[in-house]
C-alpha cells in the first residue's frame, strides 16, 4: 500500500510539472518585457540635429553649373512604439545655408513628414535602420553685387517631395534617455520657378537634391 501511495504521488507530480513549466516560462517572458526599452505602448520624444553636405543639379550662381553646400539642420521628432522596437511617428524640420562671401547666397527649407525604425536588439545598445518621408518648402536667394553694375539678384521657390534611408545606432540610460548617432541619404524633388529680379523674368524650374547627413539626437521615452 505504501509503495502504491508513492508511485500515484509520483504519477500526479510528473503530470503537475509540465503544466507548470509554460506558466513559468510566460512569466519570465513578461518580466524580459517589461525591462525592454522600447516596448509596446511607449512615447518618444525628442530633437535631432543634422550636418549635412548637398549637391543639387541646377545653380543659380554666375559662376558654377553645380551646387555644392555644407549646412546645419535641426528636427523635432514624435512617435510611438505600436510594437516592440518598432515606432512611427512625425517630424518638423528646418535648415539653413548661407555664405556671405563675394557672392551671398541664402538656402532655407521647411521639412514635414513621417518616419519609422526599427531596432535590431532587444538591448540598451542597439543598432536601427530608419526610413522617413516628408513634403518640403524650399527658398534660395542669390545675390552679387558687380562694380560694372551687373548685379545678380536670382530667387528659386519651389515645394516637393522626398524621402531619406539611414542606420544609426541608439544607447537607451536609465530606461528614459536615449542617445542617438546616424548617418542618412536625403532625396528632394522640388517643383518651382526661378526669378531673375534684375532682369525681371519668371521661369518654371523642376530640380532635385541630394544629402548625406551625419546625425545626433536625444529622445525622452514615456513611459506607458
Amino acid at each position: 500500500m505504501r509503495m502504491r501511495s508513492i508511485a500515484v504521488l509520483g504519477l500526479c507530480l510528473g503530470l503537475a510539472f509540465p503544466a507548470a513549466l509554460p506558466g513559468q516560462e510566460s512569466a519570465d517572458s513578461a518580466r524580459v518585457d517589461s525591462l525592454l526599452p522600447f516596448r509596446t505602448g511607449r512615447w518618444l520624444v525628442g530633437l535631432q540635429g543634422f550636418i549635412n553636405s548637398t549637391t543639387s543639379n541646377f545653380s543659380l550662381s554666375p559662376l558654377d553649373s553645380v551646387n555644392f553646400t555644407s549646412n546645419h539642420a535641426l528636427e523635432l521628432r514624435g512617435g510611438y512604439l505600436f510594437r516592440d522596437r518598432l515606432p512611427v511617428g512625425l517630424f518638423l524640420g528646418t535648415s539653413r545655408q548661407s555664405s556671405r562671401e563675394q557672392f551671398r547666397r541664402e538656402v532655407e527649407e521647411l521639412l514635414a513628414g513621417f518616419w519609422t525604425r526599427y531596432y535590431l536588439t532587444r538591448t540598451r545598445a542597439t543598432l536601427y535602420p530608419e526610413f522617413s518621408l516628408f513634403f518640403a518648402n524650399y527658398l534660395e536667394r542669390n545675390e552679387l553685387d558687380r562694380p560694372n553694375g551687373e548685379d545678380v539678384d536670382r530667387r528659386v521657390v519651389g515645394q516637393g517631395v522626398g524621402f531619406s534611408l539611414g542606420l544609426g545606432f541608439a544607447y537607451v540610460a536609465a530606461d528614459i534617455l536615449v542617445f542617438n548617432v546616424a548617418l542618412d541619404t536625403n532625396y528632394l524633388f522640388l517643383f518651382g520657378r526661378r526669378e531673375d529680379r534684375v532682369l525681371g523674368t519668371r521661369e518654371p524650374l523642376d530640380f532635385s537634391s541630394f544629402q548625406f547627413r551625419f546625425a545626433v539626437g536625444v529622445e525622452i521615452l514615456i513611459r506607458k
